[in-house]
């Protein structure tokens, strides 16, 4: 085979090619082809609480309402230890202040206003320190 019957080879494979490419296009698919957008693909996300689980199952970490009488629907952080036990938790709860307990009944009358407080524990559960 010569040079230029190989060069005429590769023109017309090369031509065949396109032609053959710009038909079946034309009859079998008129649209692009594009990746399905996902509704979780969101930007927000949405939920009434998060839990972090380690490989064994045991909640290491929760981002939601608190489900005690004194937090009940108010936001809470905690974060745990490897036996479970809470070691820093970040909340608002409906205890009393200080004052509101020194004034008694008083204090009744008005409703509870919510307070922002923190709490470290050991790994045993005990409260090492609270703010406030």
């Amino acid at each position: 085979m010569s040079k230029k019957h190989y060069t005429l080879m590769l023109v017309l494979a090369l031509v065949a090619g396109l032609v053959g490419g710009i038909v079946s296009s034309q009859f079998l698919g008129s649209q692009p082809a594009f990746a399905k957008k996902y509704p979780f693909s969101k930007k927000v996300i949405e939920a009434e609480e998060f839990r972090l689980v380690d490989k064994d199952g045991k909640t290491r970490a929760f981002l939601g309402f608190g489900h005690s009488p004194i937090n009940k629907g108010q936001p809470r952080f905690e974060l745990h230890g490897r036996e479970g036990f809470p070691l820093a938790v970040l909340g608002v709860s409906s205890h009393m202040t200080e004052q509101e307990r020194m004034e008694g009944e008083r204090s009744l009358r008005h409703p509870r206003r919510p307070i922002f407080s923190l709490v470290l524990f050991n790994e045993k559960g005990k409260v090492i320190w609270r703010a406030p």
